[in-house]
């Protein structure tokens, strides 16, 4: 999950309860690499906003058909 700052209530205390299932990114960089670094071929992700998706389903798309190119 992306935190954001205009939220009034803390999101990461929120979902600290479900312990490693559930993580709080404070940006899209963090929020890609922490996705590239857990996704595995046949997985499937589905991507939620109800504000702006800064780029993230593209840049995560772009990302993955690299790392399968580079296995290739």
């Amino acid at each position: 999950m992306l935190g954001v700052d205009d939220l009034d209530w803390d999101l990461a205390a929120a979902f600290a309860p479900l312990g490693a299932k559930a993580s709080v990114s404070a940006d899209v960089d963090e929020l890609l690499s922490g996705l590239l670094a857990e996704l595995r071929a046949g997985d499937h992700v589905v991507l939620m906003s109800n504000g702006g998706f800064q780029g993230l389903p593209l840049r995560l798309q772009r990302a993955l058909e690299s790392r399968a190119d580079a296995s290739s």
